[in-house]
């Protein structure tokens, strides 16, 4: 029936979604991908087609390889599916050996060109959600506090609260708060190297970021 309702009219990006939706039952994930994209083509506004395109692609993803998790990523940006491939990379599970390595990459690109406060949001809670190293987790919370920052510094307006306490890594969304957490992280780096000159280096930062004060 979806068919030949498509065969009448090929633009029908309801249909497309409906067939998008029949194919991830059956499993047929490739299909499904298919047709998702074919709705978005024909609707790019509509954000469920947006997140029947990211299902399909996650669960192609848990059906495939961790290599081919990484590889779908990569696809999905650059095409700019950002939603897609974070998609891709959280549906590696836990019990494999590159889980870490993916959610590590997962809140890179939801901190990368392009991000919204809600991203931010979502890799502060990612990070929470991770067993790393200490030097690895420190790493991860500078690289967020800094876009949180410059995004703050560029918008003109802290990301906006969210469910919970609303804090990102337990700073304030705001640019004072969000420059002493960064100082913090680069003190925290500092001690964690062995490297005297990067130690001399990432003291300089976190000298350089932290917030004026008037005693």
């Amino acid at each position: 029936m979806l068919n030949t309702t498509l065969a009448e009219n090929p633009k029908d990006a309801v249909s497309y979604n409906l067939l998008c939706r029949v194919y991830f039952q059956l499993e047929l994930w490739d299909n499904a991908i298919h047709m998702a994209e074919k709705s978005i083509s024909l609707d790019p506004q509509n954000s469920s087609y947006h997140l029947w395109l990211g299902r399909a692609q996650g669960r192609k993803a848990e059906n495939a390889n961790p290599f081919a998790a990484f590889g779908l990523a990569r696809a999905c940006l650059a095409t700019g599916d950002r939603p897609g491939a974070i998609a891709a990379l959280a549906a590696v599970p836990e019990t494999s050996s590159y889980h870490a390595a993916a959610q590590i990459a997962a809140v890179r690109i939801l901190v990368s060109s392009g991000m919204t406060g809600d991203d931010l949001h979502q890799a502060s809670g990612r990070l929470g959600r991770l067993a790393l190293d200490e030097a690895r987790r420190q790493q991860l919370t500078v690289e967020i506090l800094r876009a949180a920052l410059g995004w703050a510094e560029d918008s003109g307006q802290a990301p906006a609260r969210t469910a919970g306490d609303g804090l990102i890594l337990g700073c304030e969304p705001n640019e004072r708060s969000l420059r002493f957490g960064l100082e913090r992280g680069y003190r925290a780096l500092a001690r964690l190297t062995s490297d005297r000159s990067r130690r001399i280096e990432l003291v300089d930062m976190a000298n350089a970021v932290r917030p004026k004060t008037w005693s």
